[in-house]
């Protein structure tokens, strides 16, 4: 087992360190494999926490909660009302039908008033993938090809080879 600086992807790391953990979970394979994965796991332990932090994620996003919050004001002030005066929910969604017009003319005032969160929510899978893109150099330990086990998917292997 050898220690050795790469260039991988955000992404990359995030796909190793992901395996690692689950595999740390696991039966070792070998005594090297396991060690394997115990020093990488501590090699990419604060990296993958880096990366975790700096993908979007609207539940962290105060912006959302605020938006999410008067959303939900909205169903509640429109939502149809049944004979006793409950809201009406129907497959698992409030009902908003006598007052549409309304409520799409105040959620398009509310969308115009965060189109910053509202552009953010539409284009995450771009901003996270373009994150996720940036190539850095990052020091894990790799095996010979006899070290590894027979059982190991391609793509961990291709990581993970000294060649």
């Amino acid at each position: 087992m050898v220690e050795k600086e790469v260039e991988l992807s955000l992404g990359e790391i995030k796909v190793l360190y992901e395996y690692f953990i689950e595999q740390y979970k696991k039966e070792g394979i070998t005594v090297t494999w396991s060690k394997l994965i115990l020093n990488n796991l501590k090699m990419l332990t604060t990296p993958y926490k880096q990366i975790h932090s700096g993908l979007y994620d609207e539940n962290r996003d105060s912006k959302y909660i605020e938006y999410g919050n008067k959303l939900h004001t909205l169903i509640k002030k429109y939502v149809d009302l049944d004979e006793q005066g409950n809201p009406i929910v129907e497959n698992g969604e409030p009902r908003i039908t006598e007052n549409i017009v309304e409520y799409q003319k105040e959620v398009k005032k509310l969308d115009e008033e965060y189109k910053d969160l509202v552009d953010r929510l539409d284009h995450k899978n771009e901003i996270n993938n373009k994150f996720l893109s940036q190539v850095v150099k990052i020091k894990i330990y790799k095996v010979s090809e006899q070290e590894i086990p027979n059982s190991i998917p391609p793509y961990i292997i291709g990581f993970l080879l000294d060649e």
